[in-house]
């Protein structure tokens, strides 16, 4: 067992130990970009690294971890009688725990289980602690390039189907496959309803409905219309000021009374309604970039490259951000002084002139800034559940591209009262159709087909139906493992999905059999293990790929930077 990082203070010492240097399934990591983030503080302000002993850069010797590497964590007490603890806001991270009694010595087995990114521990005597933040990076992905894209893909692909849902009537619920690709066709989404809204408020500015109010003034005694109460009760008081005027009847009155008289004004509720969802854009902009720049401070962090699209998507925001606070600055919307809640409306908000068209946009800009599926959950989640998301906002990029046709959403997005969301949640069913040339191709995630010997749940399925088409199946298992050993290489010529993921297609082919006219009938025709191998590994004539044109079953590699083989055997599917 082999000490990665060994670090000492006045009142412990903390060894790091790990049972395998490196996992055996690790391709290409980038490891010569820099070393990784490894932060230190001790509540003292005193400590020493004695040693760190796992790789070697230009930065010197530094200590590398890994997901699904059992690592040993060893914490000594140095002060008598005070045993340490081991400290961690994940408590599954930690498989084993044991105190060795009168030694002053507490360890823990640490597994990190397909989680990446920065981990926290707080190993504490008495009341001194040692904080440490370490890099843990895949075991089968490019930590740079792939892992980097998967989360910036999923997250964009979603917020672009928030967004797209709510432009024009007659798209409702539809994406464009052209805008699907591009981690800045969100942006521009957002930029052409903010553009759209600025003509509706400024529209409203120049002709706007005003409202009136009550107020008490001075009026001269011939300005005075009706008599009001508030008339009578002055009169019959002697209030008022200047000269007295006798009048029949009444009697000497002031000659300007103080009274309640109706005023035009703009702080009314449809203003008031209008500002209120202006400011909330604003703030979920303000949120918005927050996030983006925490990813951007992220990126660098962990590598010297920042995407420039990443970069020039938090300046769109930030443009953004602007031209909605200075339609704030509109006189129509300063004159409003109150907030308004977001269900209410009125006959006039809803269809006047720029009233309705701002009250669309907003209403639906709102709900938009209000998904809160952003990358930062997606870091957060299991590798192997972001992958499988991946493979499937990625297959429906792919067959929108193939086939020029448009993406149905109503299975995928939900509004609910906290705002728009996209339902791809590990375990929930989630479909989406694509029609072209009288065609119908399903892309189902997390499926689930109760047949008499079991209920068969694959990750990913393709439907296709049409005239002249027999209606058939391509099941996709989204496997985030790889098998690199030496055997599995000699037998299928590079490394792959794992035996037992290839092994289950058959299973699925032979259990999926859905009733038809009665009767139950076999509809897979291909089953696909995805799996994470990188461009630069792939090797021509892999035994899995070429077994799927001969036996229906197989694997592909399919990552950001390496999708080629998965979209040309699906044009093949598609095209058929």
């Amino acid at each position: 067992m082999a000490t990665l990082l060994r670090v000492e203070t006045d009142y412990l010492t903390l060894e790091i130990q790990a049972t395998a240097s490196v996992p055996e399934a690790v391709g290409r990591l980038n490891l010569a970009l820099r070393p990784p983030i490894l932060a230190i503080e001790s509540s003292d302000g005193v400590y020493s690294i004695a040693s760190q002993d796992e790789g070697e850069g230009a930065a010197g010797k530094y200590a590398r971890f890994f997901e699904e590497v059992e690592y040993w964590f060893v914490v000594r007490s140095k002060r008598h009688g005070a045993r340490p603890e081991i400290l961690q806001r994940d408590p599954n991270l930690i498989s084993r725990r044991r105190d060795v009694p009168d030694t002053g010595i507490s360890a823990a087995t640490v597994v990190y289980r397909r989680q990446v990114g920065l981990s926290d521990w707080r190993f504490r005597v008495d009341d001194q602690e040692l904080l440490i933040t370490i890099e843990v990076f895949p075991a089968k992905l490019d930590y740079v390039e792939d892992y980097e894209a998967l989360v910036d893909e999923v997250a964009n692909v979603n917020r672009t189907l928030v967004l797209e849902y709510f432009r024009g009537t007659y798209r409702v619920g539809s994406l464009d496959n052209s805008g699907a690709g591009s981690t800045l066709d969100w942006a521009a989404i957002l930029r052409s309803d903010i553009e759209a809204l600025s003509r509706a408020l400024h529209q409203v500015n120049q002709l706007p409905h005003y409202g009136l109010e009550t107020v008490q003034q001075w009026t001269a005694l011939h300005s005075v219309r009706r008599v009001t109460p508030s008339a009578i009760r002055a009169i019959g008081r002697g209030e008022g000021s200047g000269e007295y005027v006798d009048i029949p009847g009444v009697g000497p009155v002031r000659s300007r009374l103080h009274v309640a008289r109706p005023r035009r004004t703009l702080d009314t509720f449809e203003h008031r309604w209008l500002r209120s969802r202006l400011l909330s854009v604003c703030l979920r902009l303000r949120a918005l970039i927050n996030v983006l720049e925490d990813r951007i401070a992220t990126v660098r962090a962990r590598s010297i490259h920042v995407p420039p699209r990443l970069i020039a998507e938090a300046d769109e925001v930030r443009s953004l951000l602007t031209s909605v606070e200075r339609l704030t600055e509109l006189p129509v919307i300063r004159a409003a002084t109150a907030d308004v809640a977001a269900s209410l409306s009125s006959i006039q908000l809803l269809s006047a002139i720029g009233y309705g068209e701002g009250y669309r946009i907003l209403s639906s800009l709102d709900a938009a800034l209000n998904f809160t599926e952003d990358s930062s959950a997606y870091s957060l989640s299991d590798l192997n559940e972001l992958y499988e998301m991946w493979c499937f906002v990625k297959l429906v990029q792919l067959a929108a591209e193939i086939t020029g046709a448009s993406v149905d959403l109503t299975e995928v997005l939900s509004i609910r009262e906290d705002g728009l969301r996209v339902g791809l949640v590990k375990g929930s069913r989630s479909a989406v159709r694509i029609r072209w040339d009288a065609r119908v191709a399903t892309l189902t995630y997390n499926p689930e087909y109760r047949m008499p010997t079991g209920v068969q749940r694959p990750d990913i399925v393709l439907e296709v139906e049409g005239p002249g088409v027999r209606r058939g199946f391509h099941v996709f298992d989204a496997k985030y493992r790889l098998d690199a050993s030496p055997r599995y290489i000699e037998q299928f010529g590079g490394p792959g999905a794992p035996v037992d993921a290839v092994n289950a297609l058959h299973r699925y082919r032979d259990a999926i059999r859905p009733k038809e006219d009665g009767e139950r009938r076999p509809v897979v025709e291909t089953g696909v293990a995805l799996f994470p191998l990188s461009k630069e590994e792939v090797v021509n004539g892999h035994g899995l790929a070429d077994s799927i044109a001969e036996v229906g079953i197989g694997a592909l590699p399919f990552l950001p930077s390496n999708f080629i083989a998965v979209r040309d055997w699906l044009r093949e599917v598609l095209s058929a």
